[in-house]
């Protein structure tokens, strides 16, 4: 009987401990409204921060996809107009996507032995009102 309640306890104990995993780690989130990053940083993990490197990948991610959005854009008049006005495009879109990364917001993390995985959004419309009053 002693080794049935500890065995019982034991699992009760494991299962407050184990945190599972969220939706987003096996199906990617996808809206019309919203950019999503997800940044990952294996374990061991040898820099200062393993936040802030998880962080800094799901802005890359999002930048990633916002340059894809605005170079799609623009595509017709780098062709009518050439190499000059794409130079003026690229660094358009480099300050655009720097000024938006304050807009971005951390919406979960993820952790267990291997791996630190955050997940992380800009909204669209947000960071478009941010350009236009820019």
């Amino acid at each position: 009987m002693i080794n049935i309640r500890l065995i019982f306890i034991s699992l009760f104990i494991l299962s407050c401990f184990s945190q599972p995993k969220p939706d987003w780690l096996t199906s990617y989130p996808e809206s019309e409204n919203f950019w999503y990053g997800i940044g990952r940083v294996d374990k061991p993990y040898n820099g200062k921060n393993i936040r802030e490197e998880a962080r800094s990948q799901a802005f890359n991610e999002i930048g990633s996809q916002i340059k894809v959005d605005i170079s799609a854009s623009f595509t017709r008049v780098v062709v009518e107009n050439n190499l000059i006005l794409d130079e003026v495009t690229n660094s358009i879109l480099k300050t655009n996507i720097e000024n938006s990364l304050d807009n971005i917001e951390i919406l979960d993390t993820y952790e267990d032995k291997q791996v630190f995985i955050m997940l992380a959004k800009l909204s669209k419309q947000t960071y478009f009102d941010n350009i236009n009053k820019k």
